[in-house]
């Protein structure tokens, strides 16, 4: 397999990796002019100007102004489906406009890509005031590939409205399908010769990070704009001095959490009552709203709820809908709420969500070398450290047999860096441990940290070599999750540099509040499922002090047993049992985990989503 590697910005030594600063990344930015993406919509239809589903490619024209081409086909190419999957719009089986990106990297010869998909036909907006375009794709973001949407209003000569897409897609992401509502009221309003175009730009020429995936377009349709329609954008529930992501969160490390968003108003009426609201739901009810505020059509902003939610019901899931409305009734509802879950737990403290996203083995100015990478932290109350968990990446195999660690480092005021305080066991990485979470122990005992200690949380490897001769290093891969912020991922090079990732998800690495010292009379020291959801198959991990018999039992929500594992005598050390949930309907079900007569209870989720 072709090896993947991330762009990544080289910080300062100094200053850059400050709290200080890192608190300035945290805001959250206004925004203009920014597309938002929509899963599977299926929203009441305005008046249609245009629609076009891609049965007739005449209808479009490709203007290559750099390397490759706008494909027309039904049919994925081959060399993209194994890293981009198969173009899955509604009329796909009758044509599709396509970019591949990957055919170029993947033969090591990459080009500088400006590549149009050009409307032939003006379309008449002379007498609408509100203008949407809508379109679906697919597509999944690489390193400085660039998605474009550009409108002519004088019947293509020339293109002076540009709207970029898939900005906020984190790079090696998970490839998106979905419909896209793209508000295009400041191009195209009230203009009686309007064009489209789509356009992929890539502007380096490296042979190893440029070029990217691929972009496919089908089902455009131009309407005019709904009157209400609030579509939002990024949200996040934050917590802590620095304003971060937790969905893993310890009792005793739980604080008030303040939920942000963005949203524009696609519709075609201003909004004088504009605001945002978060409802928390199951273990605990809550209700947070924001302050009022005006949105003119076609206008984006940023708000946070003017009030605080802090956990008080103790352990279990948290549901949290964030979503925007107005005095006004929305005539679109399933684009303008985000769903934040996160779980209070009984020793798991983690900024990852537990949905992996994609992976990172290295940076693309260090094939083949040692590499640290991980997540900011506060701690809030203080905690005892014993153990730490990764996630660990497919590799087809390649990363057993290599070695892992993971570290704690604490911010230095005096020093303006990261210093080291711990690091665990070196870890070779075994069968089956590949797409898992493992976990790790603290070299030399167990560590405490204190309420208010800035934290960097970090999983590494010692580089790699070519292990399948495809002229790539093979380094362990590590797995990332949901998109967050832009400065609180940090990694060092193998020379100690720190840098930083662009649009980064946050890396799956964790801390266990559990000292080495307690439960020595327990056969279980750790145990997890991933992922969670699941959906054909989970992983049950646990890590035994001494070999013992096991059993695993999955139970649904009533309590219903719906099967029952023997594992036989299973040996000391780390674990995996896995669960075929391909079967199953959706909703919650436990595993009961039975070492030896002592019974742990966990809970798994199963969603065909």
């Amino acid at each position: 397999m072709k090896k993947i590697y991330l762009l990544a910005a080289t910080l300062g030594l100094a200053g850059a990796v400050s709290a200080q600063n890192a608190t300035s990344l945290h805001n959250v930015a206004n925004f203009n002019g920014e597309e938002r993406s929509l899963v599977n919509a299926d929203r009441a239809a305005g008046d249609i100007l245009f629609q076009d589903d891609f049965a007739n490619q005449t209808n479009w024209t490709v203007d290559n102004q750099g390397q490759g081409d706008w494909l027309y086909t039904t049919t994925t190419p081959t060399d993209m489906d194994q890293y981009w999957g198969q173009m899955a719009s509604t009329t796909a089986a009758n044509g599709f406009h396509v970019f591949n990106g990957i055919q170029w990297l993947l033969a090591g010869n990459v080009d500088p890509q400006d590549s149009r998909l050009e409307m032939n036909s003006d379309i008449n907006c002379g007498t609408v005031g509100n203008v949407t375009l809508q379109f679906e794709q697919r597509y999944r973001a690489f390193n400085t590939d660039e998605t474009w949407v550009d409108v002519s209003t004088d019947g293509g000569t020339t293109w002076p409205h540009n709207f970029q897409v898939n900005a906020d897609e984190p790079g090696n992401g998970p490839t998106v399908q979905n419909t896209v509502l793209l508000n295009i009221t400041s191009a195209a309003a009230n203009q009686g010769t309007v064009r489209i175009r789509f356009r992929w730009v890539e502007a380096s020429d490296d042979n190893s990070f440029g070029s990217g995936y691929g972009w496919g377009i089908d089902d455009v349709k131009i309407i005019e704009s709904w009157n209400h329609d609030h579509e939002i954008g990024i949200a996040y529930g934050v917590m802590g001095p620095q304003n971060l992501d937790y969905h893993f969160i310890p009792t005793s490390q739980v604080s008030a959490i303040t939920y942000t968003g963005e949203v524009c108003n696609n519709g075609a009426a201003a909004q004088t009552a504009t605001k945002l609201n978060a409802v928390v739901s199951n273990a605990e009810s809550a209700s947070l709203v924001s302050n009022t505020f005006g949105l003119a059509p076609a206008a984006c902003d940023s708000v946070g709820t003017n009030s605080t939610f802090t956990p008080s019901a103790g352990e279990g899931t948290y549901d949290v809908a964030v979503f925007f409305d107005s005095e006004n009734t929305e005539e679109v509802t399933n684009n303008d709420t985000v769903y934040l879950p996160f779980d209070v737990t009984a020793n798991v403290y983690s900024r990852d969500n537990g949905l992996s996203s994609g992976s990172i083995s290295n940076v693309t100015s260090q094939p083949g070398q040692p590499l640290k990478i991980g997540n900011i932290m506060d701690v809030m109350a203080d905690m005892t450290v014993g153990y730490l968990q990764v996630g660990i990446a497919n590799n087809n195999g390649l990363s057993v047999g290599q070695t892992v660690t993971a570290e704690i480092q604490r911010f230095n005021a005096g020093s303006g860096a990261y210093e080291f305080v711990a690091q665990t066991t070196e870890h070779t990485v075994a069968n089956g441990e590949e797409s898992s979470i493992i976990t790790l122990t603290l070299d030399g005992g167990d560590v405490t940290l204190n309420a208010g200690d800035d934290i960097l949380v970090l999983v590494g490897h010692n580089g790699g070599v070519d292990l399948n001769s495809d002229g790539n290093p093979d380094e362990v891969a590590f797995l990332m999750a949901q998109n967050t912020f832009e400065g609180s991922v940090i990694g060092y090079t193998a020379d100690g540099n720190p840098f930083t990732l662009t649009s980064p998800g946050a890396v799956m690495v964790r801390l266990l509040e559990q000292s080495q010292g307690i439960g020595e009379n327990s056969l279980v020291a750790t145990t997890s499922v991933y992922p969670n959801p699941a959906n054909e198959q989970a992983t049950i991990n646990f890590s035994l002090t001494s070999s013992a018999k096991v059993t695993v039992e999955l139970v649904d929500y009533a309590g219903k047993v719906i099967s029952s594992t023997d594992l036989g005598t299973v040996s000391a050390g780390s674990n995996q049992h896995v669960v075929n949930t391909a079967e199953l309907a959706e909703g919650v079900y436990f595993y009961n985990l039975n070492v030896a007569g002592d019974i742990i209870t966990k809970k798994l989720v199963v969603s065909k989503k």
